[in-house]
């Protein structure tokens, strides 16, 4: 077979949220003449914010010389400087300069970037569970090793878990806040905990434990809550994130990585990250978008409908007799599935036209994702569903 082992292992394993917009792209087909509710992928319907497409189309009409030419491999200083302006009105101490920034192709290039500088084969990287599906395979890319810590009931890091985790081949922990798929926020004290956590193991194995952090809902947050920033926290912390989410430019694939100032040796590790970006093929992020970007200010999605979607939801689902978690952020409910059974309610699910993710992808067996990136029509429109298997499952 020309398919490398790797790769015929994870077809075999393929990620349940494609198979859901497979069995989407079926009953498509099967029902034309019914309305098919698919809320399982997280691919914002609305538009960027219309300065978004104005200073596009301006700069494509200007008659400006290479917009799209090949940029330097760490990026153009203006887009970077607009990223280190974004980090350090979040942080309080950060104070970092766009030397320290580099563009890339969206989060999940960013993630693959870091991880490709900073591990040998064998090291471990802790994540999370529940975590977002594609973790895995970017570990594996770059032959490291999973290391899987429960989170508590409520999906908040477990400092004991991670203690136990800890181990002389940690070398990075990969965290989400605000996360997909539970919308938890990970707050000031519980950073603070992981900073010390890792600090202590650093001191105790003799090498410093990487602290990755995947950024691209910082913005989505409801209720006040504040996303706080790892540089706050953590010497040796990444910041990966991207504009798919906030500026409602996921099909771009345009992002960042930033290097915490207090970082070891961080300068040569941002030199080895433009490296690896450069040998990983992604050469450099989308021309256009990095001279879009300097030109947006504050601007981003409205999250408006994000929140009314959210409060619309999660009311439906607590009167319904659901358990969940509210979420703080992201655009994202991870509900415990009626019976224990997520499969079982996914099927249940798609018998009534509706489209949800088994948590299993996820590695939390037991509940299933909601995506609620829509207009509040399309979701007001699936609460009779939600009412109507919560009484089939035995619960409403």
């Amino acid at each position: 077979m020309f398919i490398s082992d790797k790769l015929v292992a994870v077809l075999g394993d393929n990620s349940w949220i494609r198979k859901m917009y497979d069995r989407s792209c079926a009953l498509q087909r099967e029902k034309p003449y019914e309305k098919i509710y698919d809320l399982s992928l997280g691919n914002p319907v609305f538009e960027p914010p219309p300065i978004v497409v104005a200073t596009m189309v301006k700069l494509l009409q200007s008659g400006k010389k290479g917009l799209h030419r090949y940029l330097p491999n760490q990026g153009l200083v203006m887009a970077r400087e607009w990223v280190a302006a974004f980090i350090n009105q979040r942080s309080r101490a950060a104070s970092i300069t766009s030397d320290l920034v580099m563009m890339s192709g969206g989060a999940g290039g960013a993630i693959n970037i870091v991880l490709n500088t900073l591990l040998n084969p064998g090291d471990e990287v802790l994540i999370f569970q529940p975590y977002f599906v594609e973790y895995t395979h970017y570990i594996h890319n770059f032959a490291g090793v999973v290391r899987f810590v429960p989170t508590t009931p409520t999906f908040r890091p477990d400092l004991a878990a991670i203690e136990v985790a800890l181990n002389p081949r940690s070398k990075v922990l990969l965290i989400n806040s605000p996360n997909n798929p539970t919308g938890v926020v990970y707050s000031a004290e519980e950073l603070q905990g992981l900073a010390e956590l890792l600090l202590r193991a650093g001191r105790r194995f003799g090498h410093e434990i990487a602290l990755v952090s995947d950024e691209p809902y910082t913005r989505i947050a409801y209720d006040g809550v504040a996303v706080p920033s790892v540089f706050d926290f953590y010497p040796h912390s990444f910041i990966a994130s991207s504009f798919s989410k906030d500026l409602a430019l996921a099909g771009e694939r345009f992002g960042y990585i930033a290097v915490s100032p207090h970082c070891a040796d961080a300068q040569r590790t941002m030199e080895a990250l433009v490296s690896s970006q450069r040998v990983l093929g992604f050469v450099n992020a989308p021309s256009l978008l990095q001279h879009v970007l300097p030109e947006l200010g504050d601007a981003m999605v409205a999250i408006e409908p994000y929140q009314q979607n959210r409060d619309t939801l999660y009311q439906q689902l607590l009167s319904s007799g659901y358990r969940c978690v509210k979420p703080q952020g992201a655009f994202y409910l991870f509900p415990e599935a009626p019976g224990g059974d997520d499969l079982a309610f996914i099927e249940a699910a798609l018998r009534h036209n509706l489209v949800l993710v088994p948590g299993r992808t996820f590695g939390c067996p037991g509940h299933v994702r909601i995506s609620f990136c829509f207009e509040p029509a399309y979701i007001e429109a699936t609460l009779g569903i939600f009412s109507r298997l919560a009484h089939e499952f035995g619960i409403g």
